[in-house]
């Protein structure tokens, strides 16, 4: 996420030096979306979108966190995504 804070604080300076708006859109796995990521998404007007390339079932077992096996795309999306 700290790759994604960088790029949209200068984005929005960038735009601001240029009088241009710019639009971020981001799409991820879900796993890094913490509160307080969605809250600086939010805060921004970054609109995300979450993928999953596959059945949860599959999602889960083939693709777990790295280092965190518990930490699935099933966890991500009930403990950290949630209506902006």
């Amino acid at each position: 996420m700290k790759v994604v804070l960088h790029l949209v604080c200068y984005g929005k300076e960038r735009g601001e030096a240029e009088r241009e708006k710019i639009v971020f859109n981001m799409t991820c796995n879900g796993t890094l979306l913490t509160d307080a990521a969605v809250d600086f998404l939010n805060d921004n007007n970054v609109n995300v979108m979450v993928r999953m390339d596959r059945p949860p079932v599959v999602q889960n077992v083939n693709c777990p966190y790295k280092n965190i096996p518990e930490f699935t795309l099933s966890f991500a999306l009930q403990n950290h995504v949630r209506d902006a």
